[in-house]
């Protein structure tokens, strides 16, 4: 699947550049902000404390922020097949038996794998 996720922010410490979001086996294509300039970002190879709960995604903001200062990040990404928030069900049991069903299992730590999501405590998601 392919989508997009637009993130708002109200930043919370003066002159900050760097937004870090969590994912897991998601692709990011890329990273833009409200006006659709383009945002340089790293994904990460592994989380930092060597735990298998996801990679970081950081981000660098084309200015310092103010603090206080509302903002928003646009990612564009696809899901891969070890997005395992994403579930589906054989369309042989469904009542229709016509088409598969999908739903999703957001749990905290299978949200990542379904869209970039916060966790950085510096930046409260509005």
């Amino acid at each position: 699947m392919e989508g997009f996720v637009n993130i708002s922010f109200v930043n919370k410490v003066q002159d900050q550049t760097i937004i870090v979001l969590d994912n897991k086996n998601l692709v990011i294509h890329k990273v833009t902000n409200a006006k659709n300039a383009n945002l340089n970002f790293v994904v990460q190879s592994e989380h930092p404390l060597k735990i298998p709960i996801g990679t970081p995604v950081v981000i660098t903001y084309d200015r310092k922020l103010n603090k206080d200062e509302k903002f928003n990040v646009i990612l564009h990404f696809s899901t891969t097949e070890l997005s395992s928030a994403i579930q589906w069900v054989d369309k042989e049991n469904t009542i229709s038996k016509v088409n598969k069903f999908m739903y999703m299992q957001c749990e905290p730590i299978l949200c990542r794998t379904f869209f970039p999501s916060q966790v950085q405590i510096e930046f409260k998601n509005i």
